[in-house]
């Protein structure tokens, strides 16, 4: 594959969207290369140093999203939906204490919320009965449909 090149950083970037690499964002345009960005052990150092409740060891960290065309790192807490937010080329945080609501409603919608085994055990369930009940309900529809068909076929037969 081939690296992106991003534009040189500017002052503007952080005030003007129309600066960098994505014209809808501001702050995405760190001066450095993908071949610039710091090693995981330094983002996981700058999380574990920022000091935030959720990611005091290593194993608070739940996963880091790599954004290459906004050089961001987004580190993700297993505590409370958490995020920081850590330059991909300096290290620096660049956001804290975000909650990741979207992972909230996720975690809600496939029942892990709830608890392992809800999302193991009860959420299986369900989506079977889901199936059962669309089978069920097409076989109540089709069903008398298919009966008068029958009829008439009878009827016909019976006639000749």
């Amino acid at each position: 594959g081939e690296f992106v090149e991003f534009p040189p950083y500017s002052p503007e970037c952080y005030a003007d969207p129309s600066v960098g690499v994505n014209p809808d964002a501001a702050d995405d345009c760190t001066e450095g290369t993908v071949q610039d960005f710091i090693p995981f052990q330094r983002v996981v150092d700058a999380v574990l140093a920022a000091g935030d409740p959720a990611f005091a060891t290593v194993d608070d960290i739940d996963r880091i999203d790599v954004r290459p065309d906004k050089r961001v790192h987004k580190v993700r807490s297993r505590n409370g939906f958490a995020e920081i937010q850590v330059d991909a080329v300096t290290g620096e945080i660049l956001s804290q204490g975000n909650v990741r609501r979207s992972d909230l409603i996720e975690s809600i919608h496939d029942g892990s919320f709830f608890g392992g085994w809800m999302h193991d055990w009860v959420m299986p369930l369900v989506s079977i009965a889901l199936l059962f009940l669309i089978g069920s309900g097409f076989w109540l529809w089709i069903e008398p449909m298919v009966r008068r068909a029958r009829r008439r076929r009878r009827a016909r037969n019976s006639a000749t």
